[in-house]
């Protein structure tokens, strides 16, 4: 996927080795060091006289199957070849790999940041719960942060709650969410005194320190945060040890439970007035400053 081996044949079905070395810009018979195996697993069929993509090179061509394969997830996963020493030196598999965080890394990328937004897009489902909660009788404004906020606010919107609505974001990630919201010009998008600020998947992302550095910043302009997080992986999920894996991953961390947004809840000025379970390993916690 990094060399474009299934885009160039994708493009000239029945090139040579040759030709498809050209393409890619590297010796063919390194090219050729690869065949045996892709052959073996049908990404690509033929010899070096002429090649095809096979049924799984077919598979690779759409970008939901890509996925795994490019982008933020593949750099997740192959951060992890990083992972002892990572472990050693108190920072993330990620930061070894990058020299820089993956809070900072999606904060100046719109790519990335809509990444994270799209697999947020989940939480609707998960919402009504929090959404139901009498707490919201009395919010006239709310604050959210995080790639979770579009979805927030669409179910604070199904819910009938019309709160006041801020975004506390920067400027790559709130034209990111803008695209992503119903009606953004009904948003403020500039940060500000709120009854409660809603930090949705803003935590997963971010290393401890740069966790606990929001959650002092909620704290300036709120009373109550609600973290909305995944605690612990689906248990119905086929791929729940990798995800807790790869939040290891990308944050030094794993998943954190209620016990782990309680301790970052005491060094940063708040405490754990409770946790609504919404699902699918996702809880809302609900904060007060201490």
């Amino acid at each position: 996927m990094q060399l474009g081996v299934i885009d160039a044949i994708a493009d000239a079905p029945g090139l040579t080795l040759g030709t498809l070395a050209s393409h890619v810009g590297v010796p063919p018979a390194s090219v050729g060091a690869l065949l045996p195996l892709l052959t073996a697993h049908g990404v690509v069929v033929g010899d070096e006289t002429g090649l095809r993509l096979g049924a799984a090179g077919e598979e690779l061509l759409d970008d939901h199957e890509r996925v795994e394969y490019a982008g933020q997830e593949a750099e997740l996963l192959l951060s992890l070849a990083r992972f002892a020493p990572a472990l050693r030196n108190g920072t993330s598999p990620w930061q070894e790999v990058s020299h820089t965080t993956l809070c900072d890394a999606v904060a100046q990328d719109a790519d990335r940041y809509g990444e994270l937004v799209e697999e947020c897009e989940q939480l609707v489902f998960l919402l009504n719960g929090l959404t139901a909660d009498p707490l919201w009788e009395e919010v006239g404004t709310c604050l959210l942060t995080g790639p979770g906020s579009a979805s927030v606010a669409a179910a604070l919107d199904d819910a009938g709650r019309r709160p006041r609505l801020r975004v506390a974001e920067g400027d790559v990630p709130a034209a990111v969410l803008r695209e992503s919201v119903q009606a953004p010009e009904r948003i403020d998008w500039m940060a500000g005194p709120a009854d409660v600020a809603v930090a949705a998947r803003a935590l997963a992302y971010r290393t401890d320190h740069e966790a606990a550095r929001l959650l002092t910043e909620l704290a300036g302009w709120a009373s109550t945060a609600i973290v909305v997080e995944a605690s612990r992986p689906d248990g119905l999920s086929p791929h729940a040890a990798e995800a807790a894996l790869q939040a290891c991953a990308a944050t030094g961390s794993p998943l954190r439970d209620s016990a782990a947004i309680a301790a970052l809840a005491e060094r940063t000025g708040w405490y754990v007035d409770r946790v609504i379970a919404l699902g699918w390993g996702t809880e809302a916690t609900v904060l007060r400053r201490a």
